[in-house]
């Protein structure tokens, strides 16, 4: 029988990814809104609940701006909104867009993982995209190595083609993960022992005068005989 009471709690795992901060660092702020969001989006926790704990895990200017939106009863959204653009200036926030959003693929970088960290930070720095804009933003960013894998895959207009497409590509890259494992693998080379094969039978010495075996012609001794028939 299951015992569910020693599951973890899954908003341990968003909790621990919070780390306590003052809003001042950009970096931060966005790690710490990414994980606000993910509590109010995915796992669907009140809009109350929420704020009560990202006030818990803030300091300073931060903490300060949460408890006033908190005392506004704004929402999660709101919040997001009023915290982007109360500590983060205009500059600096299309800058960011720039070095998070509009990036090409790097080097080695999974697809799903690039596609799936260019959604999330355009939502959280508030990216005024259309689904199709944010899909044509992303293809041009794909590296080009696998770009030309993916050369016989549709044109991606939406969300759902972007999934079909990691999918195609995780295919492909266990395709030549297990094609890679078998050339690498050693061949053993088929040695015949067959011993009726003409290079291991040994032939014995024939002498050509008398085309006798066991000697051969400087040894034979009809070598010094007279021949008979020229006498006759």
């Amino acid at each position: 029988m299951f015992s569910y009471g020693k599951l973890d709690n899954p908003v341990n795992k968003h909790l621990k990814c919070m780390k306590v901060t003052n809003g001042l660092n950009p970096s931060d702020l966005i790690d710490f809104i990414k994980c606000m969001l993910k509590l109010s989006g995915d796992l669907k926790v009140p809009d109350s609940v929420v704020l009560d704990l990202c006030v818990g895990h803030s300091s300073g200017p931060l903490m300060s701006k949460l408890l006033e939106c908190r005392s506004k009863g704004l929402s999660v959204m709101l919040v997001h909104s009023e915290l982007v653009r109360y500590f983060i200036p205009t500059g600096m926030l299309d800058n960011l867009r720039v070095n998070f959003v509009n990036r090409p693929q790097k080097v080695g970088e999974d697809l799903a993982l690039y596609i799936a960290d260019i959604k999330e930070n355009a939502r959280v720095l508030l990216c005024n995209l259309t689904e199709f804009d944010l899909v044509q933003l992303i293809k041009i960013g794909i590296a080009p190595s696998e770009r030309n894998r993916l050369l016989f895959m549709p044109n991606p207009t939406s969300f759902n083609d972007l999934d079909m497409m990691c999918i195609q590509a995780q295919n492909m890259a266990y395709a030549d993960g297990i094609r890679m494992s078998e050339n690498v693998r050693p061949r053993y080379k088929h040695v015949n022992f067959n011993v009726n094969s003409s290079e291991n039978v040994v032939r014995p010495k024939l002498c050509y005068i008398c085309q006798k075996p066991g000697h051969i012609a400087k040894f034979c001794y009809r070598r010094n005989q007279p021949n008979r028939e020229s006498k006759n």
